[in-house]
């Protein structure tokens, strides 16, 4: 079994998604990060910037690469999934 690596971070995950056909799943945590992580190696491979809440969902587009989250500072951030580009950020009120 292999040890979850995220940096030198103790936050609580807060989600999961896993994305199967790329072998890696994007973490959420408390303090609003976010970070994909191969499954493989069970390493981050790529963070994703912008959320300042805790994170509370997080969705895989099936076949573009994009990858939105829901934060609790009322925004849904989209960032392209191979780059961490972030696309968009929207406030929901």
């Amino acid at each position: 079994m292999h040890e979850l690596i995220i940096d030198a971070r103790d936050f609580a995950l807060t989600c999961i998604k896993v994305h199967a056909p790329s072998l890696t799943a994007f973490v959420g945590d408390a303090a609003g990060y976010v970070s994909r992580v191969d499954l493989r190696s069970m390493r981050v491979c790529r963070a994703y910037h912008g959320a300042a809440g805790s994170v509370r969902s997080i969705s895989v587009h099936p076949r573009l690469p994009f990858v939105a989250a829901a934060t609790l500072d009322r925004s849904l951030r989209v960032w392209r999934a191979d780059t961490g580009d972030l696309v968009r950020r929207v406030y929901l009120k």
